[in-house]
């Protein structure tokens, strides 16, 4: 996408002075946060060390934020720091309907985190001066208090307790390492990491896509969207969160070069906007900012919200389809005739989703027949949802292959059984949702078709098992 110079001056511009919010990230603490790998460290100030530069770098790649920030330290002083113990807190958004907070076990007599997902931050990593740094990361998160929470208001200016917001809470969780600055020393300290970034999906957006519905989902009284477990590997639409403050603790709190990158290059059309400021929106593939002596203190946290168009061609979709994918030497698949096939699994096991190429010109309707392992049998139906002329909301009319069948709702079905509410993804893989066969019929296929009209059919479990 091509901007003129002024149009990138003006949203440069715009992004910080606008505040951006921003703050320095790490920060030195003490010995005992370290140690314990505290939730919320204690700081530590050193003011004989000061951050000569700040440069982050952040690039949106599949559904990361992939960060990689560079400080320069300087050691102004007589005196060596041979062990400093180093706190930097990363900050990212829980999943739709991941419940945040503590649970005890009683059996195992343990206190767990639940809403936690290894998933979320990964392939952290701490260098010094090209060094590799060893590290750890605290025991559980906690909230990111920086970062403003909506709340609708009444006439007369009080809360309204009544309103229910969706937006996923921000949530830090520390990674603690230790270096050394000696006397009169300029070090370069590297922290590169990658976080989970999706939160709108547009698989099953009906405007800008074609996809089957289970019937059953659109009746009953509990209503609302679908949540497949596939739902999040089609993201169209995600965060970026990055607090400086913590730089305070350094010297005497003074950034005195800052530089900001945020590649965006690799979306189609991203659009950009700030927090809650609905007017503050720009289309742009690259952010950039850069100044000189700033207090870390005074500086906002990053806290934009980018959206694009979803990259929906075949190879794409059937890329995230292949990871996903069941081993097909754990099922067996035997077609009857021109519109029914059978799926016999070697073992009972979990499935997501049924994945395959589909002719959508000549299938609107499909019947599912399922047999789990603890003998219950299951019939669903699947609807056609969107089925319309796209070219007024896409450049083209975006690909139909390959389709997803959601067998489980991450959602709706943790309260399929009578006895049990599902708390835990890991409590899906039981015998009441483990399947044994499924049997597929495509209804309304004319008799005179002398080819099937699907193929290409995987069984997928796509659960962020951590």
């Amino acid at each position: 996408m091509t901007y003129t110079i002024m149009k990138k001056l003006l949203l440069v511009t715009a992004i910080f002075v606008i505040p951006l919010l921003v703050k320095a990230n790490g920060d030195p603490v003490m010995r005992y946060s370290a140690i314990c790998r505290v939730a919320n460290p204690e700081p530590l100030t050193i003011s004989d060390i000061s951050i000569l530069k700040e440069v982050v770098n952040v690039k949106h790649e599949g559904l990361y934020n992939c960060f990689d920030i560079t400080y320069t330290l300087f050691n102004n002083s007589k005196k060596d720091y041979p062990a400093i113990d180093y706190g930097f807190p990363i900050d990212y958004e829980e999943s739709e309907f991941g419940g945040w907070g503590f649970d005890d076990s009683y059996i195992f007599e343990s206190v767990y985190e639940r809403g936690w997902n290894s998933h979320y931050i990964k392939d952290v990593g701490f260098s010094l001066d090209g060094k590799e740094l060893q590290f750890q990361d605290a025991l559980e998160s906690i909230r990111a208090s920086e970062y403003e929470i909506y709340k609708d208001t009444l006439p007369d200016g009080s809360v309204d307790s009544s309103f229910i917001d969706f937006t996923p809470e921000v949530k830090r969780r520390w990674y603690y390492t230790q270096f050394g600055v000696n006397r009169g020393d300029t070090v370069s300290l590297n922290v590169k990491y990658k976080v989970y970034a999706s939160n709108e999906c547009a698989l099953f957006d009906q405007v800008i896509n074609r996809y089957f519905w289970r019937e059953k989902d659109l009746v009953e009284v509990y209503g609302g969207s679908p949540v497949p477990f596939a739902r999040r590997f089609f993201m169209n639409a995600f965060a970026i969160h990055y607090d400086f403050k913590r730089a305070r603790h350094f010297g005497d709190g003074i950034i005195r070069n800052l530089n900001v990158n945020i590649d965006l290059s690799n979306l189609n059309k991203p659009t950009v906007w700030k927090g809650e400021d609905s007017e503050w929106l720009y289309q742009a593939s690259q952010l950039r900012y850069e100044e000189w002596y700033l207090p870390a203190d005074s500086l906002q946290p990053i806290n934009l919200f980018v959206s694009h168009f979803p990259n929906s061609t075949y190879e794409e979709k059937q890329a995230v389809i292949d990871e996903l994918s069941i081993s097909q030497a754990d099922y067996s698949i035997k077609e009857k005739g021109m519109n029914e096939l059978m799926i016999v699994l070697s073992k009972p096991r979990f499935v997501s989703e049924v994945a395959l190429d589909l002719d959508t010109a000549k299938v609107r309707l499909i019947r599912m027949e399922m047999l789990f392992e603890n003998g219950r049998k299951l019939i669903q139906l699947y609807g056609l949802e969107s089925d319309k002329d796209l070219s007024d909301f896409m450049e083209s009319v975006p690909f139909c292959k390959p389709m997803l069948l959601p067998i489980v709702d991450s959602y709706k079905d943790r309260y399929r059984q009578k006895d049990k509410v599902i708390t835990s993804i890991k409590d899906f893989d039981s015998d009441f949702f483990r399947l044994s066969a499924i049997k597929l019929k495509f209804l309304n296929i004319s008799k005179s078709e002398k080819k099937p009209p699907y193929g290409n059919v995987r069984l997928l479990d796509s659960r962020w098992l951590p």
